[in-house]
C-alpha cells in the first residue's frame, strides 16, 4: 500500500492577532490530494479524499515557517470518492466481479500534529489524524438468495448507506537541511485504521503499518510547500456480518 499526500500552507501574516501574549495567525491549509490504496485479497478499494478547505490556528512564536505549520489543529472538510469492485474468483457470475459499488461521500478530516523536544530529545514530529466519510453509493451486483448453491440471486441495482473511517498516527524527528531552516526533512513511522461499514450486511476493516518521509519547503514566509510519501503493509484485514467474522484477509502488496 502506498499513500502520498501534497499539501500547501499559506498563512497570511495580516490576519496575525496584536496580542503580544499570545500571538497567533489563522491561516488556509489546502490539502488537494489525499489518495489511500489498499488491497484485500479478492476485494479492493479506492479511495481519493480532496480536502476542501481547512482553517487552523497555530502558534506565531515558533523559530521558522515550517516548524509553525507542523503545530498545529485542523478541521477539514472534503468529500471520499469510493471505488469499490468485488472479484469473481469462482467465475461464478460469468463477468468478472461479484458486485460494485461507487459514489461520493461527503467527509470530514481531523488533526492535529506536533514538533518539538520530547525526553530530551530535540524536533520530533508527531501527528495524529481521522477522517470520517458517510453517504449513499451506488450498488451494481446481485442479492443474496440462501436457497442457490452458491448464495447468489437475481441481477440488483440499489443505493445503499455507508460509513468510513481513517485513523492514523506518525511519530519521527524532523532534520533541517539548510542553516535558515527552509528545507526540512522528517522520517516516521505511521499505524492506522481502516474501517468501512457497508450498509447493514457487511463491515470491512483492517490495520496498517509503514514508514514514510515528509519533505517541507518554505517557498517564502507566507507559503509552506509539502510531500508526503508513505509505504505500509495491511495487516489483520478481515470482512465482518451480521453473523460474526465471515473471513480473513491478507494483503496482496
Amino acid at each position: 500500500m502506498i499513500k502520498t499526500d501534497v499539501s500547501v500552507e499559506i498563512c497570511r501574516k495580516r490576519l496575525c492577532s496584536l496580542d503580544k501574549a499570545k500571538p497567533r495567525c489563522a491561516g488556509v491549509d489546502l490539502k488537494p490530494v489525499v489518495i489511500h490504496g489498499f488491497d484485500t485479497v479478492a476485494k479492493a478499494a479506492l479511495q481519493l479524499v480532496v480536502v476542501a478547505s481547512t482553517v487552523h490556528c497555530s502558534s506565531a512564536i515558533a523559530d521558522t515557517p515550517i516548524v509553525e505549520s507542523n503545530n498545529e489543529f485542523s478541521v477539514s472538510l472534503g468529500t471520499h470518492d469510493l471505488h469499490y469492485h468485488e472479484l469473481d474468483v469462482y467465475h461464478q457470475t460469468g463477468g468478472g466481479y461479484l458486485d460494485s459499488e461507487s459514489g461520493m461521500q461527503p467527509a470530514v478530516r481531523t488533526a492535529l500534529s506536533r514538533q518539538g523536544p520530547l525526553f530530551g530529545i530535540s524536533d520530533i514530529y508527531s501527528a495524529l489524524e481521522l477522517t470520517v466519510a458517510a453517504g449513499h453509493t451506488s450498488y451494481d451486483g446481485y442479492s443474496i438468495l440462501v436457497a442457490s448453491s452458491n448464495g447468489i440471486g437475481a441481477p440488483l441495482r440499489q443505493n445503499k448507506f455507508g460509513v468510513t473511517v481513517d485513523a492514523e498516527l506518525k511519530l519521527g524527528r524532523s532534520f533541517e537541511l539548510s542553516d535558515s531552516g527552509a528545507l526540512q526533512i522528517t522520517p516516521y513511522l505511521d499505524y492506522g485504521y481502516h474501517r468501512w461499514a457497508r450498509d447493514s450486511i457487511e463491515t470491512y476493516s483492517n490495520h496498517f503499518a509503514g514508514f514514510g518521509l515528509l519533505i517541507q519547503y518554505t517557498a517564502s514566509t507566507r507559503l509552506v510547500v509539502d510531500g508526503d510519501a508513505a509505504v505500509d503493509r495491511m495487516i489483520m484485514a478481515q470482512v465482518q456480518t451480521r453473523g460474526g467474522v465471515d473471513e480473513g484477509l491478507s494483503s496482496r502488496m
